[in-house]
């Protein structure tokens, strides 16, 4: 894909963002040559000699800004990642920034800026730790812009006042707090809501936990697969418009994905579920309305298709838990007869889609509706994602 059709499909995206809100447009609705739909899936610190062992089909995009960082280290990094077929977020050393070295940003991004595969630019990321000022982050983002003036800057942090803050050093906003092993998920839930509100119109990405510490004096714990599955999936229902894991690190860090088979093993999975659906996930929400009886249950109905021809799939996310937490995990809860209704939407039946396994979630089953509403149990944070079968197409 050419460096100026991405440009022209961000910007625009970015542009109308702006003017209809994050919910109504995907900052990341790149479409590559082959026409297929691209949603941001991205995995953070991956070593490049292990780059050829990450699977195209589970990410595509890399997020690497502590090692891609300057007009040596960065086309390094793009010529390994144009060669396996991923996307590279770098960044920037935190050092140039808070010095305000301006010389070394005009060596590094014209150096860079043509290759297509530089999907967006990491400017810098959670003020608390990298010590950058505001002053010090929006001079960084003027130079920047000086040259490069298409490309966006996604700016990640875990303080929601910082989202208005350093409003003026970024184009698109990516949540980075981790709740599993201090908080639960609703908790996190809450959060992302409001920080995805406090964004707009600006549109955020969801960094989700898929780290965690054998170590019971760390604060984060690792995310089970359905714990994990579920994070992801209410960050999309709730309005993420791009999903990163943090994060695959390297051999002897205090976090290593590779020591952890298992859930190295479910999160290619569900990377992969991501990757399978995302032309569901780059569909804008539909105008009907959807009620859902039980507030632990978010739900999402978009929509495909010209007017007639519509294909409507709804996501819904079980987030509830008991208290107090168990091995610093909230035990999830099943929620049992749930009815959801789809306001205006002739439909027959609503069909389990994805790749969820077993469960109340597996795929293939299908659920009756009648008079526009069905009724369905979750298990504990299960994740149901509905093609809504029109009566017509039943038949």
């Amino acid at each position: 894909m050419r460096l100026s059709r991405i440009a022209a499909v961000l910007t625009t995206s970015l542009a109308l963002s702006a003017v209809h809100g994050a919910d109504d447009q995907n900052v990341a609705s790149t479409k590559p040559v082959s026409g297929v739909p691209f949603f941001p899936v991205g995995l953070y610190e991956v070593p490049l000699d292990e780059l050829p062992t990450v699977p195209r089909t589970s990410f595509n995009v890399i997020v690497n800004p502590y090692w891609a960082q300057g007009p040596q280290s960065t086309p390094q990094h793009l010529a390994a990642i144009r060669q396996h077929g991923f996307f590279l977020i770098p960044g920037f050393p935190y050092e140039t920034i808070r010095d305000r070295d301006v010389a070394f940003i005009g060596l590094y991004v014209p150096a860079v800026k043509d290759d297509d595969r530089l999907l967006v630019w990491n400017l810098f990321e959670e003020p608390s730790g990298s010590h950058i000022t505001v002053e010090q982050g929006e001079l960084a983002f003027q130079t920047l812009r000086r040259f490069d003036s298409r490309r966006p800057v996604l700016f990640v942090d875990f303080d929601r006042k910082n989202i208005a803050a350093y409003k003026n050093c970024y184009d698109i906003f990516g949540y980075d707090f981790y709740p599993i092993g201090t908080s639960s998920i609703v908790y996190w839930r809450n959060l992302l809501r409001q920080a995805i509100a406090a964004a707009r119109p600006k549109p955020t990405w969801a960094v989700i936990q898929a780290f965690g510490h054998d170590d019971p004096k760390k604060d984060w714990v690792l995310s089970t697969a359905d714990e994990m599955r579920c994070m992801t999936y209410a960050a999309i229902i709730n309005g993420a418009q791009g999903i990163l894991f943090y994060s695959h690190a390297r051999k002897h860090d205090p976090f290593y994905v590779r020591d952890h088979p298992e859930h190295w093993a479910a999160l290619q999975r569900l990377g992969a579920e991501l990757m399978t659906l995302a032309p569901v996930l780059l569909a804008p929400p539909a105008k009907q309305t959807v009620t859902v009886s039980s507030r632990s249950v978010d739900a999402s109905l978009r929509v495909e298709g010209s007017p007639g021809r519509e294909t409507f799939h709804l996501v819904a996310a079980n987030v509830a838990h008991k208290t107090p937490a168990e091995a610093r995990h909230y035990p999830g809860v099943r929620q049992s007869n749930v009815r959801i209704a789809i306001e205006g939407l002739d439909a027959a039946e609503a069909e389990l889609i994805g790749d969820a396994g077993s469960g109340s979630a597996a795929a293939g089953r299908r659920v009756p509706i009648s008079g526009g509403a069905f009724t369905d149990s979750f298990d504990p944070y299960a994740v149901h994602i509905y093609k809504i079968i029109s009566k017509t197409t039943k038949r």
